[in-house]
């Protein structure tokens, strides 16, 4: 698995500057292009241990399964 580094710390330096915990947050929606973008995102954000992201992203109620597509996320098709 690769990390997202960037994504560590981008969530980590938003979190200070709110002042929060990562526990303070009630509901995460996590948005990747494939399942395993966003099982690795889990992972990033500190919210499942390296390599156990996509038994997190099933199990956890405060993840969000629908993500983007709950957004209005589609996408591109050919015609």
């Amino acid at each position: 698995w690769a990390a997202r580094p960037a994504l560590s710390t981008a969530v980590g330096q938003a979190l200070t500057q709110a002042v929060w915990k990562l526990g303070d947050v009630d509901l995460f929606e996590i948005d990747g292009m494939t399942l395993g973008d966003e099982a690795l995102a889990i992972e990033s954000l500190g919210l499942a241990p390296p390599g156990r992201g996509f038994e997190v992203y099933a199990e956890a109620a405060h993840i969000n399964a629908a993500g983007g597509s709950a957004a209005g996320w589609t996408s591109a098709t050919s015609h």
